[in-house]
This record gives structure tokens, sequence and C-alpha cells, in this order.
């Protein structure tokens, strides 16, 4: 016996839970954020935070039990590395006062694999990564760290040009 799709789950309630758990996180950390700033960070296409829940369903990374959804352990430590990337960059984020958890959804749009090839492992992996080298460079060259700040949140990387690591590669190569 198969199982449609649709009677798994909704891409919709996978959204509002993604968006739920960041905002519970979020605020924990000590970030002030909404669903609809979080929503904003996402994406610059209005598919693109449903296309983004598809996927962390697909991969494993959100799941649902009866009626609810909730995170794999892959995907807490992912939402874990989302918030802190988000809390090492904010300061230096432009207008930082202003934000409203969007850096949160940019922050998890930027470690989402817009390639479709990376499993959960793989993504976290990404973002552990991606959250060390961006402390590295922090300690070494607040300029190249601050120009990372700034543009990490801002990139389209549904492209493909970019990903988290080769802009962190393209800073660090420019500022030697």
């Amino acid at each position: 016996m198969t199982v449609e799709y649709a009677e798994i789950y909704s891409v919709e309630e996978a959204l509002d839970f993604i968006l739920e758990k960041l905002v519970e996180e979020g605020r924990r950390s000590g970030l002030r954020a909404s669903k609809g700033g979080i929503l904003q960070g996402i994406g610059f296409h209005m598919d693109t935070p449903y296309l983004l829940a598809e996927g962390l369903l697909k991969r494993g990374i959100i799941f649902r039990v009866k009626d609810k959804y909730a995170l794999t352990e892959t995907g807490e430590k992912l939402v874990d590395y989302v918030v802190r990337t988000t809390i090492l960059i904010k300061p230096y984020s432009l207008f930082p006062e202003l934000d409203s958890g969007k850096l949160l959804g940019a922050v998890l749009y930027a470690f989402y694999d817009w390639t479709n090839t990376k499993s959960a492992e793989e993504i976290l992996a990404v973002a552990e990564k991606t959250y060390r080298l961006i402390q590295e460079i922090k300690s070494r060259s607040i300029e190249a760290f601050k120009l990372i700040a700034v543009t990490l949140p801002r990139l389209y990387f549904e492209d493909g040009k970019y990903t988290p690591l080769t802009l962190i590669e393209k800073v660090a190569s420019m500022t030697g």
C-alpha cells in the first residue's frame, strides 16, 4: 500500500512548525523574532519558504508524529547552528536593532542545500563548518568578518554560484 504525499504531511504546516521552532529557540537565546520576520528572511520569492520546508521534510530534518511535527536530532542541531550563527553575525549586520527574525530566516536559507544533493547530515556539517570558520575569521580579521556578517544573509543562494562556504573562502582570499 502506498501513501499519498498529501496524506503524509502538509508543507504549510511544516513551514509553520519550523517558524515556531525558530521563534522559540531564537527568543530563548535573546533574539527578537517573529514568524513573519523569519518568513521575510527566508527567501527572495514567495514560494521559497515552502520549497525550503518541503526540502526539510524530504530530508528528514522535520518529521510528523501522529498529528504533530518534530525535529530529528539532526534538525535540532541545525536549528541550534542557525541560532548561534545569527547571534554571531547580528551585531555586525545592517540595522540589527530593526531585525525581527529576518536574520534567523536568512541564515536558515543560507544553510539549506538549494542544489538538493545533500543529506540532512551534510547540511548540518556545512552549518557547523560555516559557524566555526566565521568564528575563526572574526578572530583573525574583523573587516573580513563584517563583510561576511553583512553578505551572508543577503546572498541569493538558489542560483548555485555561492554557498556559505564559498562566500567565506572568497572573503578570506580577498583579505589574505
